[in-house]
């Protein structure tokens, strides 16, 4: 690209999505000149296919074709369009080196058994989409068009398309089955549909100025519940040629509607990232977060894009199995946070991925035909078809991959030490410890403590000294004495592969009460080796204030303070415990890790105060941590019961801090509280209700990595939080904002209004939703791999309680069955299945035989069963050029395996394949493929 162009480009760039007219009045010959490029480049070929079945976005294509078509003449780019599905054969895909999908929402011929969702019925359930093929009679010809309907009964939006463009439904009335649509179609020229809903599609008027004009409309699955009078759809040949072209090592991109495509393909769900269109709820200017700044897809923009465009939402969130270039700021549609439930919140843009060898660039952009002529989006296209054909290094796989690591135990708690052991402690008091190099758990002690039918007693939480193998080998336990139910903490020597129970150091002493509850019990270490830990008010979950006091007495307090009502907040217990400087309840503590006490506690000195405390105002602070840069403290806090209460996550930045409990508790100042009733008051981060079901907020890491093992940039300094009964872990940035009080459920004659300054989280974003198990505790790990203590049961261990971890793979393609799997207890047969089964079973067939011409045969050939080490080596290195397999010549590629797979798990796969469908040679081990990777 010469200088002027760049630096046309970089105007355009500057200027961003924010003036999309600036870049729409670029002529096509002006845009060919942005993008020239040297005459002497290596040409990539593409085969661009625009053929649609579904929805047909007519005006993008015509401009995608334009503007590609002028770039023919000024890049490397040579474009061949097809609406022709039959170009999809092996001899003709050779071609070329990409296979662009252009907006086409291509169908297939028959669902394959490993489809999602293609027998799902035509329902009109919330969140669904009900889309419409229509029909509109006029008295010269019939108007064919497109109706579609999101969201749900009483909130829907939606668009309509009949030949002039896209409209979005600006207004939707409705009554039952009756609908009144009505939208702009350009030309100030309002339309009117009045419909009736029936159960296979809709009947009714279309309205444009006096006339009225019959409407017919037949439903149309969005997941494509079987081909609808499609054309020519993608057949078995079809895919079986596309699937062998990325087996080649090539690419494949697509744009936007290219993901509202090949429902009834599993394969192709798999090949874009896992997830394929549900909706498209915003078509409107939207702000695109850029989360890989270096990558040179999203490098000219910045750190964020402003476009008008239509943001699909997916059925499946591809994050977890790519490498995300980009995605939605969620505030710039109206989303200020995420919800307290397993609702989507989390919306890339777009993303690259490795499949079955071949690269896959993947962008959601691309609705309106302005889109396509803007240098910003071209650049974004372009520059990710230059790193899917292979011209520009870029990583393409990246993966999250999750694993069980310890089983058959039942984890209330665990600590990582530097070295990546796990310590796992019970609630009934045992203790095992994860050996990290040899991948076992073992118990190594049994703690005596009360039984946890007692109500939340037990052994709470655990720790091990920072300088753990610096001569201090001290296991830190905090736990209820079996005879007082006193919580204490005590430290205990690890040696000779036990913890000594008869030795132990006690720290600290807390008082509780036996009968009940909010017992807390975290530890975590500080910056400067003090350890916190937290200690819940240990309140009467159903304390009411008419228990201990009178009607009159309530009567007289309500008059007095002004109040309609009276929250049964804990005036009568939580007050002499979480308010009480003297009461070591309810409470984040801090000592040394000797017992003694840091001089610089907040406290510390102060008569009439327990010097120990840090934080208070606290109901269940069940777990929390210690940011690993800032000193901070996360804490999560369990609410109680009723209705209108919050559970909340705080922040302590200095110490000193009050959270209110139980004069107010996340939005609620309960009764005739006020914040300035509330000594060293701080709001929370984040507060929620009851609204969407059961809660129990809890605090995971401050993720902080990098290097070897590190989740991606976007992750860097994010708060992990879980909830142990809704059972999701999301993750969050953390901002300063204001903290909003709930007047709704203020009980005051005069509603409370308060606005104060505090730090809040944004950008609230699911990580994981559990099943199962219940998240209970979650760490980081030296590692850079999050680790997850699952619970299950309830005083008694249930049969899926165990240990998981959570890694990030890059730089090498990663074995999609390997998510959910203990690596350690697979054989090795299983293993190369496995690896089999995901890399080279859909090029070579499960059968061994491959296919005639193009891939050649494992079975029954020398070069499987022949020399080994030439064998390692073709694995390793890849194949490029002529390879000649029982006197026929293949002509094809296979990409290296030497960064893809460990030495362990090439010996699988070859032992695998050297021993199956007849084949019978001698089993290649690890060393074996160590040696030939090292010559």
């Amino acid at each position: 690209m010469n200088r002027s162009c760049v630096s046309l480009l970089l105007c355009v760039s500057s200027i961003g999505m924010n003036a999309v007219s600036h870049a729409a009045q670029l002529s096509m010959e002006e845009l060919a000149a942005v993008f020239r490029t040297e005459p002497d480049v290596e040409p990539i070929r593409v085969l661009t296919v625009t053929a649609t079945h579904g929805f047909r976005h007519t005006p993008a294509i015509d401009a995608a074709k334009k503007v590609l078509g002028a770039l023919n003449g000024t890049t490397e780019f040579s474009f061949d369009f097809t609406e022709d599905v039959d170009d999809f054969n092996r001899a003709n895909l050779e071609r070329y080196d990409l296979l662009f999908f252009a907006n086409s929402t291509l169908r297939v011929d028959e669902p394959t058994q490993d489809a999602v969702g293609y027998e799902a019925a035509l329902e009109f359930r919330p969140g669904d989409w009900r889309n419409f093929d229509a029909v509109l009679k006029t008295a010269e010809r019939d108007i064919k068009g497109r109706i579609a309907l999101s969201g749900r009964p009483g909130e829907l939006s939606g668009m309509a398309e009949f030949g002039a463009g896209v409209s979005v439904i600006d207004e939707i009335a409705e009554e039952g089955d009756q609908l009144r649509l009505i939208w702009d179609a350009g030309s100030n020229t309002t339309v009117t549909a009045e419909v009736t809903l029936t159960d296979d599609g809709l009947t009714g008027h279309l309205k444009v100025g006096e006339q009225s004009l019959p409407l017919e409309g037949v439903v149309v699955d969005a997941r494509q519940t079987e081909n609808r009078d499609v054309q020519n759809p993608v057949t078995a040949d079809h895919r079986a040629a596309i699937v062998d072209f990325l087996c080649t090592g090539v690419g494949i991109v697509g744009s936007h509607s290219s993901l509202d495509a090949f429902y009834g393909w599993g394969e192709y769900r798999r090949m874009v990232g896992g997830g394929l269109f549900e909706s498209h709820p915003w078509t409107q200017r939207v702000r695109i977060l850029i989360e890989d700044p270096d990558n040179p897809a999203v490098a000219h923009m910045g750190d964020e894009l402003v476009i008008r465009d239509e943001i699909y939402v997916l059925d499946n969130n591809p994050r977890w199995n790519s490498h995300v270039l980009a995605s939605l700021d969620t505030g710039s549609v109206g989303i200020e946070q995420g919800p307290a439930d397993g609702s989507r919140n989390d919306y890339p843009i777009s993303w690259l991925r490795e499949h079955k060898g071949g690269r896959v660039f993947m962008t959601k952009l691309g609705h309106f035909p302005e889109v396509w002529t803007n240098p910003v989006f071209l650049q974004h296209l372009l520059q990710g078809m230059r790193m899917t054909a292979g011209r520009i290094p870029a990583n393409f796989a990246s993966r999250r991959i999750k694993e069980t690591i310890s089983e058959n135990v039942w984890p209330d708690d665990i600590a990582v030490d530097e070295k990546g052991n796990v310590w796992i402690a019970e609630l009934r008091g045992k203790i095992h410890r994860f050996d990290a190099e040899t991948e076992k758990t073992t118990q190594i002690a049994h703690l005596e403590t009360t039984d946890p039918t007692k109500l939340e007693h037990g052994l709470y939480g655990i720790e091990v000294d920072p300088n753990f193998y610096d001569g201090e080998p001290y296991v830190y336990l905090y736990y209820a004495e079996r005879e007082t139910f006193t919580n204490t903490l005590a430290r205990y020597r690890y040696e000779d592969g036990r913890l000594n129970l008869n030795a132990g150091e006690v720290l600290l002493r807390v008082p509780t009460e036996p009968q009940c509850c909010h017992q807390a019990g975290d530890l975590e270490w500080g910056l400067d080796g003090t350890l916190f830990v937290s200690t819940g008010d240990t309140g009467m979950s159903e304390t009411r204030p008419e228990w201990e006091l009178s009607e009159e007495s309530i009567s007289v307090y309500k008059t007095a303070a002004g109040l309609k009502d009276y929250h049964w907040s804990r005036l009568v217990d939580s007050e002499r415990s979480a308010q009480n400087l003297q009461d070591l309840r309810g409470k984040i503590l801090r000592i040394n890790k000797d017992g003694s006490l840091p001089t610089d506690n907040p406290f510390y000195g102060k008569p009439g105060v327990r010097w120990e405390i840090y934080a208070y105002g606290l109901r269940n602070p069940y777990r929390f941590k210690v940011h690993p840069t800032t000193g901070d403290l996360y804490i999560g806090v369990v609410g109680p019961d009723a209705r209108y209460d919050y559970d909340e996550y705080d922040i302590s930045t200095n110490g000193g801090e009050n959270y209110g409990w139980p004069r107010s508790l996340g939005k609620l100042f309960y009764n005739d509280w006020a914040p300035e009733d509330i000594p060293n008051y701080v709001p929370p981060l984040w507060e929620y209700t009851y609204a969407t079901g059961g809660r129990s907020a809890t605090m995971g890491p401050i993720y902080q990595h990098t290097g070897k093992g590190a989740f991606p940039k976007i992750f860097q300094g994010k708060v992990f939080i879980f909830d142990w009964a809704r059972r999701w872990i999301k993750w969050a940035d953390v901002e300063l904002g204001t903290f909003s009080n709930d007047a709704e459920n203020d009980v005051r004659n005069t509603p409370l209004n308060v606005e104060l300054p505090a730090y809040r989280f944004t950008n609230i974003r699911n990580f994981d939703q559990l099943t199962t198990t219940a998240p209970i505790a979650m760490e980081l790990g030296p590692d850079g791999s999050l680790y997850l203590a699952e619970f299950d049961g309830f005083w008694d261990a249930g049969p899926n309680a165990k240990v998981t971890r959570y890694r990030w793979v890059t730089g090498s393609d990663v074995i999609d069955t390997f998510s959910n799997v203990t690596r350690s207890a697979m054989g090795s047969e299983a293993l190369g299945q496995q690896i089999y089964d995901a890399r080279c079973a859909s090029c070579h067939q499960a059968s061994g035989q491959g296919v005639s011409g193009v891939f050649p045969p494992l079975a029954g050939t020398r070069w499987v069963t022949g020399d080994e080490s030439r064998l390692i080596s073709l694995i390793l290195d890849g194949v490029s050029g002529e390879l000649e397999v029982n006197g026929i010549v293949y002509n094809g590629a296979m990409p290296p395996w030497a960064n893809s797979l460990d030495d362990t798990q090439i010996a699988a796969v070859l032992t695998h394949i050297r021993s199956s469908w007849g084949n019978r040679a001698r089993s290649v081990t690890a060393d074996k493929v160590a040696g030939v990777r090292s010559r």
